[in-house]
């Protein structure tokens, strides 16, 4: 449940927070695997370091559009950057040819 704001800002949704945590999280994780340096990262999306810092906290959302570009920079799929990869919970289609 969203909790009440006391300085007039609107009010926080705890799983949106904790999901951009989680992002903020595993973008660290991804840039320090591929040996990536911060100021890297900050030259080719023309960010500051303070920003990748807060984003990489989760202090601030990560834009969505920037999300490839981190992918992009890192080497891995954006699924695997966001964490968005589910397991199937059905199976395939099987492809059979007609026995006529």
């Amino acid at each position: 449940m969203a909790k009440r704001s006391t300085m007039g800002r609107p009010p926080i949704d705890e799983r949106w927070m904790a999901r951009r945590i989680r992002i903020g999280a595993r973008l660290r994780r991804a840039r320090e695997a591929s040996e990536v340096v911060p100021m890297r990262v900050c030259l080719d999306l023309g960010i500051s370091l303070k920003r990748l810092s807060r984003m990489e906290s989760g202090a601030i959302y990560t834009p969505a559009e920037y999300i490839p570009e981190f992918a992009r920079l890192y080497g891995i799929s954006i699924d695997d950057l966001i964490g968005s990869r589910r397991p199937r919970t059905t199976p395939a289609p099987q492809h059979t040819a007609d026995a006529t």
